[in-house]
């Protein structure tokens, strides 16, 4: 089988970074760092290892797999095995457990057809599904695209070379567009043009990304906060059948970069977790699907996510999250919600990284909690929830 939703972690095998460095420190970046991350998740895959045995244990219903090297693979992330012989081996699988040198999944390709797998056996992260559509490799262009057929016609086009502005002020931005119409690398329509960090410097190198064939949300940490950014890509959930032009995107609050990522008191995140304005959060497109990009509002009980009881709440000791989707307006009306998004009630930070399961009003969900930047400026950082299990539409 195919999994609608997957979860990614700098933490996983072999996952790649935007820089080199330590936290409150410079960071050695190179070009192209956001482009080799994105296309490892959204296109190729990655975290390859050779798999010495896969064996089918008819008593607990699962699979171990063998990687006698050892391994970083994560439980509740998903993996693809391939090689082998016997049916019932190869697909997509969620991790169960682990060891230093096991991974054990549940039966999500069926039962196999023997108990020990024969073949040259291997084992991935796998990616997104989305495709490249044109790419600059030599100059550090690409344009993703999405290959579901439901997605609106928008690209993700990204510059991550070392342009004029890429890195004032001690921070790294690469061109992130919404484009649509492209005939090669170069020959587009822009629909909007930010910028999206593509370094962790000054912060502990690390990111989370969560997505679907239409959808990315991108947490990269970075500057000296050394808290996580939220930037996101792709097709919110539409109230109206056929809307071609609900495609969502949140950016970094300059073009060129003038803000000082050593400095703790600077203003280099973005305000995406607030629910009181539209700062940062863009749609391609009002609801009437006539030319010019429009800002997103979302809508919630409280100023931010993360935010609005005690934690643990007093009368029973519980940690509350909404079960509603998040509401998205356009300038004009109502259009849709953001898909796959939980929103807390409060922000512990031990929940920080935590994934839940089954909570109260989500059964079969699995929600993953992780800590962002609210505002623009540094500190403060709040929970948002991730279904990583699905599906989202």
């Amino acid at each position: 089988m195919t999994f609608p939703v997957k979860w990614y972690s700098s933490d996983m095998e072999g996952a790649a970074f935007l820089s080199s460095g330590a936290a409150g420190a410079a960071h050695t970046t190179v070009a192209g760092s956001l482009i080799a991350l994105l296309k490892s998740v959204l296109v190729t895959g990655f975290g390859i290892k050779s798999v010495s045995s896969l064996v089918y244990s008819s008593a607990t219903q699962t699979i171990t797999a063998t990687v006698a090297a050892g391994h970083k693979y994560l439980v509740d992330q998903v993996v693809e095995l391939s090689g082998a012989n016997e049916s019932g081996f190869n697909g997509e699988f969620r991790v169960l457990s682990i060891t230093s040198t096991n991974v054990v999944m549940g039966l999500d390709n069926g039962t196999p057809s023997a108990a020990n797998a024969t073949g040259t056996l291997s084992m991935k992260i796998p990616s997104l599904g989305w495709a490249v559509e044109f790419e600059d490799a030599a100059n550090y262009k690409i344009i993703f695209k999405r290959t579901a057929p439901a997605s609106t016609p928008l690209r993700m086009y990204i510059d991550n070379s070392a342009w004029s502005g890429w890195n004032n002020y001690n921070g790294y931005l690469a061109k992130v567009q919404m484009i649509e119409n492209p005939a090669d690398i170069n020959t587009f329509t822009v629909v909007n043009d930010y910028r999206w960090p593509c370094s962790h410097s000054y912060a502990t190198p690390r990111w989370e990304l969560i997505g679907d064939s239409r959808m990315i949300y991108f947490l990269p940490a970075y500057a000296v906060n050394n808290n996580r950014g939220f930037y996101m890509f792709g097709d919110g959930n539409s109230t109206r059948p056929g809307d071609n032009y609900f495609c969502l995107m949140t950016r970094y609050p300059v073009l060129t970069n003038d803000r000082y990522w050593q400095n703790g008191g600077y203003t280099f995140h973005n305000q995406a977790l607030s629910f009181s304005n539209s700062n940062h959060k863009h749609i391609a497109r009002s609801y009437h699907q006539m030319p010019g990009s429009v800002a997103a509002y979302w809508k919630g009980l409280n100023t931010y996510f993360g935010e609005g009881m005690s934690f643990p709440n007093p009368a029973d000791n519980g940690f509350y999250v909404s079960t509603d989707p998040v509401p998205v307006y356009d300038d004009l009306s109502y259009r849709g919600n953001l898909p796959g998004i939980v929103v807390p009630y409060a922000s512990p930070s031990a929940y920080d990284k935590t994934n839940l399961n089954n909570l109260p009003g989500l059964t079969g969900k699995l929600i993953r909690l992780l800590l962002v930047n609210r505002e623009e400026a540094g500190g403060n950082p709040r929970l948002i929830g991730f279904d990583i299990k699905g599906p989202w539409r």
